[in-house]
């Protein structure tokens, strides 16, 4: 079975026909989400509106609500996760 692992980087935003063909590769993605540093990910993901990703890593078959950010997170497999979800802002030496 082929590996379906892709990887993106730097200060992304995609417009709508970059989002379709994003999707032939198994990857969906809203044109209001951004990504900053890398993005790497089993197919299929999908990441809805408004999402704020920077360094993730997300597996197959798992999406992301509206309006979540996610920092230095890796996300498993057959996730789903809820809308206004933050996940990764603080270190815990900052708390």
């Amino acid at each position: 079975m082929p590996d379906n692992t892709s990887t993106f980087a730097t200060n992304l935003h995609f417009s709508p026909e970059i989002c379709a063909k994003l999707k032939t590769l198994g990857l969906t993605i809203d044109p209001s989400a951004s990504i900053t540093g890398d993005l790497l990910y089993h197919s299929p993901a999908f990441f809805i509106s408004g999402c704020q990703l920077h360094f993730v890593k997300i597996d197959a078959y798992s999406l992301t609500g509206h309006n979540s950010c996610f920092r230095s997170t890796s996300i498993g497999r057959y996730c789903s996760i809820a809308h206004k979800v933050e996940i990764g802002l603080f270190s815990p030496d900052l708390v």
